[in-house]
């Protein structure tokens, strides 16, 4: 799926997006599609401009290079797909938004777009999470 207009994402080693995801969770932050892969969790998030991600990054003391951003231009595997290092699954499945049921149709499918949060809104809790986890310049999935 390409990323950009509809939908960008940002990923993280996957014990950093356990605690993050447990972290949202207890302070009740609803999260969009969560895709997992063998060594990383993608967040699945409202598009964004690379201007609009750089000034969020800039106000950030430190930004981890564990920490990945797809968004206009890039393209993501959704699941079920299989890679050389296993398979994708979702963590967190596509959810319609808020207050809206969806009854016989598929979300995503000609059917109700999954709710996407803001990366503005996550960005702190990201760059948290991000610092526990092994920091490494090597793109690995």
């Amino acid at each position: 799926m390409a990323t950009g207009e509809r939908v960008c994402a940002v990923s993280l080693p996957a014990e950093a997006g356990e605690l993050l995801l447990g972290h949202l969770d207890a302070f009740g932050i609803r999260t969009g599609p969560v895709i997992g892969t063998p060594s990383r969790y993608l967040l699945l998030v409202a598009p964004y401009t690379h201007e609009e991600l750089g000034d969020m990054l800039a106000r950030q003391e430190w930004v981890p290079t564990s920490l990945r951003y797809h968004g206009p231009g890039g393209y993501l595997l959704l699941p079920p797909s299989r890679i050389p290092t296993g398979e994708l699954r979702w963590v967190r499945e596509p959810l319609p938004p808020p207050g809206i049921k969806v009854k016989g149709a598929r979300i995503g499918v000609g059917g109700v777009a999954p709710w996407l949060p803001p990366v503005s809104g996550l960005i702190d809790a990201l760059v948290a999470a991000s610092v526990s986890a092994p920091d490494g310049t090597r793109l690995a999935y």
